[in-house]
């Protein structure tokens, strides 16, 4: 990736993310010693690993400003409050709506959207989403800097921004290929040129250049689960690569439904793979039968902020171990 000099012109979020980046880099020798104990061993496991590892990115990636972006539960309570404001007080669009409040409370979302389409119908649905995922305010911050340094075999997101790319448009001074899950033609090329061809980002739930893509339904995420194309693609990385999942709650749908499309019900990594999480999210037994039986090592951070602030130590150690980089990088 060609790390030229950054606009002449910078905006103050982009200063204040470059600032960001700075203070990571001179606090790695001052990390407690059990944080950096837990990092050590992370990295451990991604020696040699330069262009072989896989990073699936969900929405905590982007939670931190200047991106500032929602997670599912306050989606789902804005998508939730539009629809009511816009059918009160139609008696059948409200007990739907009803319905699927009681579903997001739990954690259901996927059911609850697929119920309040059913309710709204598709029209006022598409309009709803579309108006609340163009995220005009958003910029990169500093995870998606520190993406934008590693050279990864490439990176699978299911989050609707595009501010992966940005960062590596903005920071990098480069481009990426990317890709959502229904344009069939690129995931094609992608999987027959695969490990070989340069990285890439595929939004395997839709991103917002492309709205009809974006994925909020059960009956979506089944499409996706049977399309060829997609598993052929996923099957290739899986076999090959270090998988390493970052941004996600571990009831994430998201990351759920990603587990699905890579049939780990029925398979187990080839490579250790890794799910970055808070701590004490994942139940000690349930742990044990992760890495016994599927291969996925859980590593567990603290977050007493819920902001996911830990993944920038993780995304630095990738960073370090596929490109080496430095502040003068980016800087």
């Amino acid at each position: 990736m060609n790390t030229g000099t950054l606009p002449r012109t910078i905006t103050p979020e982009e200063s204040d993310v470059i600032t960001q980046y700075e203070a990571l880099a001179k606090s790695q020798n001052h990390l407690s010693p059990a944080l950096q104990m837990q990092l050590k061993a992370f990295e451990a496991h991604l020696d040699d690993k330069a262009d072989k590892i896989v990073v699936f990115a969900g929405a905590g990636i982007s939670v931190a400003a200047p991106s500032s972006l929602p997670l599912w539960k306050g989606l789902a309570d804005i998508f939730l409050k539009r629809a009511q404001a816009l059918f009160h007080p139609n008696p059948t669009a409200s007990a739907g709506l009803q319905f699927a409040a009681k579903l997001f409370a739990d954690g259901k979302y996927y059911m609850g959207f697929e119920i309040i389409m059913a309710a709204i119908h598709d029209t006022a649905f598409n309009n709803i989403a579309m108006k609340l995922t163009t995220f005009e305010y958003a910029q990169p911050n500093i995870h998606h800097l520190l993406l934008s340094t590693a050279q990864l075999a490439c990176i699978i997101t299911t989050n609707y921004d595009r501010l992966i790319e940005r960062a590596i448009s903005e920071y990098q001074r480069d481009e990426i290929d990317s890709f959502n899950w229904k344009d069939n033609s690129r995931i094609a090329y992608a999987f027959s040129r695969f490990p070989s061809k340069p990285s890439f980002i595929f939004h395997i739930h839709g991103d917002r250049s492309d709205p009809p893509s974006i994925v909020f339904r059960t009956s979506q995420v089944a499409d996706i689960q049977k399309d060829s194309y997609i598993k052929q693609l996923l099957t290739k990385i899986r076999q090959g690569k270090t998988i390493i999942f970052v941004g996600y709650g571990f009831n994430d749908p998201d990351v759920i439904a990603c587990w699905d499309y890579l049939d780990l019900n029925h398979v187990r990594f080839l490579q250790p793979a890794f799910f970055v999480c808070r701590q004490n999210e994942v139940d000690p037994s349930k742990r044990k039968e992760l890495e016994e039986r599927h291969n996925l090592i859980v590593l567990e951070f603290e977050d007493s902020a819920g902001d996911f602030s830990y993944l920038k130590h993780v995304l630095w150690r990738i960073a370090q171990v596929t490109r080496r980089a430095s502040p003068e990088d980016v800087a």
